[in-house]
């Protein structure tokens, strides 16, 4: 179940729709960035693949939105921001976006209730937010050359909450590998799926065939 508040009619939803703007593209030039499937596959198929050594992953991020933590949020969007250059417009975006995540109150049965943690799955600029969240992650943990099984994660891809890689090395590294990742931020928990030869991510089934990979709806 996903806890969603929708903000149509808000007082904060231009606010969000405004944020928006200026972060989708950001959220566009991640490395891990996944538009859609077809935007998935056109990245994926076709890359050389050994099952005797590898293996395919996906995981999930589990209650993504209701775990990131608000204030670090904004920090992660006032560094990518920053790498805009100088934008005069810099403090209000970072304002506009305290006033959204700070502001969430919303009527459940009866009852007024305020979010004091994660990012409202409602508001226009969540997904975004969530992006760039976990993106910060990944430029820590997953592309730093400094990170202890960089050389074993291949083709990391991410849409959202589901990621899917390739996993270069055997599969006890990659169980402590997962158990490392959910050591790195409290506030992120992996599940996880593997298998030589075939997994399920978006609604594609991504197999092993000839040495490459394959995709079949």
């Amino acid at each position: 179940m996903r806890p969603i508040v929708s903000t149509i009619g808000s007082a904060i939803e231009p606010l969000s729709k405004y944020i928006d703007t200026f972060l989708k593209p950001m959220v566009a030039l991640l490395p891990s960035y996944i538009r859609d499937t077809g935007h998935f596959i056109s990245k994926i198929e076709g890359l050389q693949y050994r099952p005797d050594g590898e293996y395919l992953v996906t995981m999930d991020l589990e209650s993504l939105y209701t775990n990131i933590p608000q204030q670090e949020a904004i920090d992660v969007v006032a560094l990518y921001l920053n790498r805009r250059g100088d934008d005069p417009a810099l403090s209000f975006i970072l304002k506009c976006l305290e006033t959204v995540l700070f502001n969430n109150y919303f009527d459940f049965n009866g009852k007024m209730y305020h979010q004091i943690k994660g990012v409202s799955m409602g508001a226009a600029c969540a997904p975004s937010v969530a992006n760039l969240y976990v993106g910060a992650f990944e430029d820590k943990f997953i592309y730093n050359e400094m990170a202890p099984f960089y050389e074993n994660v291949q083709a990391w891809s991410r849409f959202i909450d589901d990621v899917f890689f390739i996993w270069k090395g055997s599969e006890d590294q990659l169980l402590e590998f997962y158990s490392w990742l959910n050591l790195c931020d409290s506030n992120l928990r992996f599940t996880i799926k593997y298998d030589h030869h075939l997994v399920e991510f978006l609604d594609v089934y991504i197999k092993h065939y000839q040495g490459h990979l394959l995709m079949t709806l």
